[in-house]
Protein backbone atom coordinates (compact mmCIF):
# COMPACT_ATOMS: atom_id res chain seq x y z
CA UNK A 1 0.00 0.00 0.00
CA UNK A 2 1.22 3.46 -0.85
CA UNK A 3 1.71 5.44 2.30
CA UNK A 4 2.10 8.88 0.73
CA UNK A 5 -0.34 10.22 -1.82
CA UNK A 6 0.17 13.54 -3.57
CA UNK A 7 -2.89 15.48 -4.72
CA UNK A 8 -2.50 18.36 -7.15
CA UNK A 9 -5.44 20.62 -7.90
CA UNK A 10 -5.76 23.86 -9.82
CA UNK A 11 -7.71 26.60 -8.08
CA UNK A 12 -9.21 28.53 -10.98
CA UNK A 13 -10.45 31.32 -8.72
CA UNK A 14 -6.98 32.28 -7.54
CA UNK A 15 -5.08 30.87 -10.56
CA UNK A 16 -2.90 28.79 -8.25
CA UNK A 17 -1.98 25.15 -8.04
CA UNK A 18 -2.42 23.51 -4.65
CA UNK A 19 -0.45 20.45 -3.60
CA UNK A 20 -1.43 18.23 -0.70
CA UNK A 21 0.67 15.42 0.75
CA UNK A 22 -1.58 12.82 2.41
CA UNK A 23 -0.03 10.23 4.73
CA UNK A 24 -1.96 6.95 4.60
CA UNK A 25 0.47 4.93 6.74
CA UNK A 26 -2.26 4.26 9.31
CA UNK A 27 -4.85 1.67 8.29
CA UNK A 28 -7.66 3.67 9.89
CA UNK A 29 -6.77 7.35 9.48
CA UNK A 30 -5.29 9.74 6.95
CA UNK A 31 -3.12 12.72 7.76
CA UNK A 32 -2.36 15.91 5.90
CA UNK A 33 1.34 16.73 5.94
CA UNK A 34 2.38 20.33 6.23
CA UNK A 35 5.48 22.32 7.04
CA UNK A 36 5.81 24.68 9.98
CA UNK A 37 9.14 26.58 10.12
CA UNK A 38 9.23 26.20 13.91
CA UNK A 39 7.97 22.62 14.20
CA UNK A 40 9.09 21.11 10.91
CA UNK A 41 6.80 18.57 9.23
CA UNK A 42 3.42 18.34 10.93
CA UNK A 43 0.63 15.77 10.56
CA UNK A 44 -3.02 16.71 10.98
CA UNK A 45 -5.80 14.13 10.85
CA UNK A 46 -8.18 14.82 7.99
CA UNK A 47 -11.81 14.04 7.31
CA UNK A 48 -12.25 10.81 5.38
CA UNK A 49 -15.00 11.96 3.04
CA UNK A 50 -13.56 15.32 1.96
CA UNK A 51 -9.84 15.35 2.75
CA UNK A 52 -8.84 18.22 0.48
CA UNK A 53 -11.59 20.51 1.75
CA UNK A 54 -10.61 19.98 5.36
CA UNK A 55 -6.85 20.50 5.00
CA UNK A 56 -4.47 23.28 4.08
CA UNK A 57 -2.29 22.45 1.08
CA UNK A 58 1.38 21.72 1.64
CA UNK A 59 2.20 24.13 -1.16
CA UNK A 60 0.31 26.76 -3.14
CA UNK A 61 2.00 28.04 -6.31
CA UNK A 62 1.07 30.46 -9.09
CA UNK A 63 -0.15 28.23 -11.93
CA UNK A 64 2.42 29.35 -14.52
CA UNK A 65 5.28 28.81 -12.09
CA UNK A 66 3.85 25.39 -11.13
CA UNK A 67 3.98 24.25 -14.77
CA UNK A 68 7.64 25.28 -15.04
CA UNK A 69 8.49 23.69 -11.68
CA UNK A 70 6.75 20.37 -12.46
CA UNK A 71 8.55 20.10 -15.80
CA UNK A 72 11.92 20.80 -14.15
CA UNK A 73 11.22 18.19 -11.44
CA UNK A 74 10.17 15.60 -14.05
CA UNK A 75 13.36 16.22 -16.05
CA UNK A 76 15.49 15.95 -12.91
CA UNK A 77 13.83 12.67 -11.88
CA UNK A 78 14.30 11.29 -15.38
CA UNK A 79 18.01 12.22 -15.33
CA UNK A 80 18.33 10.44 -11.96
CA UNK A 81 16.75 7.30 -13.44
CA UNK A 82 13.69 7.53 -11.20
CA UNK A 83 10.67 6.09 -12.98
CA UNK A 84 7.02 5.73 -12.04
CA UNK A 85 5.23 2.39 -12.17
CA UNK A 86 3.55 3.61 -15.34
CA UNK A 87 6.95 4.34 -16.95
CA UNK A 88 8.02 0.75 -16.25
CA UNK A 89 4.79 -0.61 -17.78
CA UNK A 90 5.29 1.50 -20.90
CA UNK A 91 8.90 0.31 -21.20
CA UNK A 92 7.77 -3.31 -20.88
CA UNK A 93 5.13 -2.86 -23.57
CA UNK A 94 7.66 -1.24 -25.92
CA UNK A 95 10.10 -4.11 -25.41
CA UNK A 96 7.33 -6.67 -26.04
CA UNK A 97 6.30 -4.90 -29.26
CA UNK A 98 9.90 -4.72 -30.41
CA UNK A 99 10.31 -8.48 -29.86
CA UNK A 100 7.02 -9.11 -31.68
CA UNK A 101 8.16 -7.03 -34.67
CA UNK A 102 11.41 -9.00 -34.84
CA UNK A 103 9.42 -12.24 -34.85
CA UNK A 104 7.17 -10.93 -37.63
CA UNK A 105 10.21 -9.89 -39.68
CA UNK A 106 11.60 -13.44 -39.42
CA UNK A 107 8.24 -14.94 -40.50
CA UNK A 108 7.97 -12.60 -43.49
CA UNK A 109 11.55 -13.40 -44.53
CA UNK A 110 10.82 -17.14 -44.36
CA UNK A 111 7.52 -16.86 -46.25
CA UNK A 112 9.03 -14.67 -48.95
CA UNK A 113 12.28 -16.67 -48.84
CA UNK A 114 14.41 -13.60 -48.35
CA UNK A 115 18.04 -14.25 -47.45
CA UNK A 116 19.82 -11.88 -45.09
Amino acid sequence: METLKIHVQKDWGSMTVCIWAIDNSSSTKSYNLNYDPKKGITRTEIAELAPLRSAEPLLRLPDRFADILFKAIAEHLSEQGIRTDNDHKIQGKLEAKSDHLKDLQMIVKKVLKIET
